[in-house]
Order: structure tokens, then sequence, then C-alpha cells
């Protein structure tokens, strides 16, 4: 078994350029995290620690044996904090590029940008509406001063955008409330919880710049920590990963998963 957990304000969808190759050779369990998609709201609720208790109950009750973990970004924090509860009902832990250190989420992340995806997400706007103001939305580029529109990032063409759109429609903005309020992301000291990971874990690293939240120091300061862990980053590709340039990610993912067998 293979369980996917897309990062926050998307929904499981985001996986699909990869599900056909996955699908060839894994059980592939796609989910919505609580408060997206098409899963419940929990007023009040979107702290990693409701969506780690989620995803270890999901392991425990509907899949049959120890299930390789892929999360990007809030997925992969959930995918990590799962390890502690059901260590033996999780076989590896694939982490893209998520957010491990509040200080360099903080550092790569604009102020104002999580308040207006909070805003689009509560709207109330068409799908149309929402994608045309989301395009419009600009992230900084790490270590400059270059405000980019997300119209202008290589991937997001009109379809995607669209995509975005709708998911942030199916996004309880609380869930990003949490976030820009810093209760929702950060274990007080994931460097603790990360000791207890036992299982292989791959780390997909975006490019620092082009906006990736997991920085060469992170990346260093974790392998120090999980020895065992693999690391893989991609030179020209943003936080979105798999989403904007699918066939090296798969690529990296499949030789990996190739490896536990």
């Amino acid at each position: 078994p293979l369980v996917l957990l897309h990062g926050i304000t998307t929904a499981w969808q985001a996986w699909m350029p990869l599900l056909p190759a996955l699908m060839l050779r894994w059980q592939v369990f796609a989910l919505d995290l609580r408060g997206h998609g098409k899963s419940g709201r929990v007023s009040g609720r979107y702290r990693l620690e409701d969506y780690v208790a989620d995803l270890a109950s999901f392991l425990v009750k509907q899949v049959e044996s120890p299930a390789v973990v892929i999360g990007h970004s809030l997925g992969g924090l959930a995918a990590i904090g799962a390890a502690i509860p059901v260590p033996d009902h999780i076989r590896a832990i694939v982490v893209a590029d998520s957010p491990m250190y509040r200080e360099s989420y903080l550092d790569r992340v604009d102020p104002a940008y999580d308040p207006a995806l909070r805003d689009l997400a509560a709207s109330g706007r068409s799908v149309d509406e929402i994608a045309a103001r989301f395009a419009e939305l600009r992230i900084c580029t790490p270590g400059t001063s270059v405000a980019v529109r997300q119209a202008d990032i290589p991937g997001n063409d009109a379809a995607f955008l669209r995509f975005r759109a709708r998911c942030l429609a199916q996004t309880d903005p609380e869930a990003l409330q949490l976030i820009i309020d810093g209760r929702a992301l950060h274990e007080p000291d994931i460097d603790l919880v990360l000791s207890q990971v036992r299982c292989p874990v791959l780390l997909l690293q975006a490019d620092p710049f082009r906006g990736a939240f997991l920085t060469d120091r992170d990346v260093a300061r974790i392998l120090a920590i999980l020895p065992q862990a693999s690391h893989v980053k991609f030179a020209g590709i943003g936080h979105q990963l798999h989403m904007e340039n699918p066939a090296p990610v798969l690529r990296a993912l499949a030789f990996f998963l190739e490896s536990l067998r």
C-alpha cells in the first residue's frame, strides 16, 4: 500500500500526474486531509496533531499492511508525525519539500500570502473568479526582492490555476487561519520527533531559489538526525514539485520505492 497526502489548500487530485505510474506497482490511497476537498470540516481542529491522528487512524483501520506514506508539504509533516504513534504501520516515508522548521518557513513566505489564500477560501466566489485573483497573488523569490505572480511561475498554466482555485473553494478557511497564527504546522521540537523515526525516509527538496520550504541547512540538520535517510534535490523546480514537473519527481520516487521491495 502507498498513501498519498497533499499539501495545504490542495486535494488528493494534486497527485494525478503521478497516479498512472504509481498504480502499476502499488495499491494507492490518495486522501483529502480534513478541511480539504470533500473531507469534513472540524472547527478549530487543524493543528498538526489532528492531521497526524487522522493518518494514524486511517493506517490502522483501513490499510491491511504497513504502508509507504508520501506527503507533500503539510502531508509530509503528518507522515513524520504518524511514524511515532503507529510505527508498525509505516514501511517508509517520503517528505516532499515540507516546512520542517518554523524559522525557515517564515523566511520563505510573505506574511501577506497565507491571509490572502484564507480570504479567497472564505470569499464564496466562483472558481473562475478565484482563479483570476489567485493568478495575481505574488510570492517572493528567496534571496531576492523579486515578487512573482502565480500566473508567471513555470507550470502554473490556466488549467493548473483553475485546479488550485477549485481546491481553495473546497478548503476550510480555518485551516489557513491556524497556519497564520502559527499553531498548525510546527512541532515544538521537530528534532525530537525525527530522532524517533526508524523507517527509511526520502527527502525531496525543491530548488531553494524557486521557493523551496526545505533549505539546504534544513536538509543537513535532518540528515544528521536520520542517517538512514536519502535526499534528492531538484534544480529548477519549485515547491509544487510533482505538480510543476512530474517526470523527475516520479523517477526519484520509483527508484526509492523499488529499493524497498
